[in-house]
């Protein structure tokens, strides 16, 4: 499945059109489902040596090839390319570093889940709900505010990891194919509400 999804990550990104269906609201949402439901555990400030584990494990690779791209492409002055990479999320992005937006957004999206799962169900569910409100106004009156690290983004990755998360109650061994029609479910509200997500 994540080859697929890989897929249409690409497809997503040259001029291929398929009808109906927005890809960015069917492959990035898939991803973070995925993320919810296999996550065995959430990060929490109680648990120093998990966050540190976490955070070690995406902003190795981030400031790994954000180093690489500079060496090899060096393409600004350092000091503004190192601005960029430090902000990062929608405030990096460049012709070659435009991907690494996602693990901006990832790492701060499992910082907030683990806080909100320590809410109760009820206001887990209201902040839930509320942030898809948020997003979907935000980016339907084209309102994108320049927030460091993919804040903006991981708004809306919150509510597809809490899906994802709520999906792991059922055992079924068929569970992708029903994660999977969430996003289409989402592309065709956008479309009859006539946003632009």
């Amino acid at each position: 499945m994540k080859g697929i999804l890989i897929v249409l990550v690409v497809i997503g990104h040259t001029s291929i059109r398929l009808p109906y269906i927005d890809l960015f609201w069917f492959h990035m949402p898939t991803f973070f489902m995925i993320t919810g439901y296999l996550s065995q555990r959430w990060v929490s400030f109680n648990d120093t040596a998990y966050l540190r584990h976490k955070a070690f494990q995406l902003l190795v690779p981030y400031l790994s090839y954000s180093i690489v791209l500079f060496l090899f492409i060096g393409y600004s002055p350092l000091w503004k390319y190192m601005l960029k990479v430090f902000l990062g999320g929608t405030l990096n992005i460049t012709p070659f570093s435009y991907p690494f937006w996602y693990v901006n957004t990832l790492l701060v999206a499992l910082v907030a889940f683990g806080l909100i799962k320590q809410l109760t169900q009820s206001l887990q569910l209201l902040l839930i709900a509320s942030l898809y409100l948020i997003v979907h106004l935000m980016t339907y009156w084209d309102f994108h505010p320049p927030v460091p690290w993919g804040i903006d983004n991981a708004m809306g990755a919150l509510v597809f990891i809490y899906i994802g998360d709520k999906f792991k109650v059922y055992k079924t061994q068929k569970w992708h194919y029903s994660l999977l029609c969430v996003p289409v479910l989402f592309t065709f509200i956008n479309k009859l509400g006539g946003g632009k997500l």
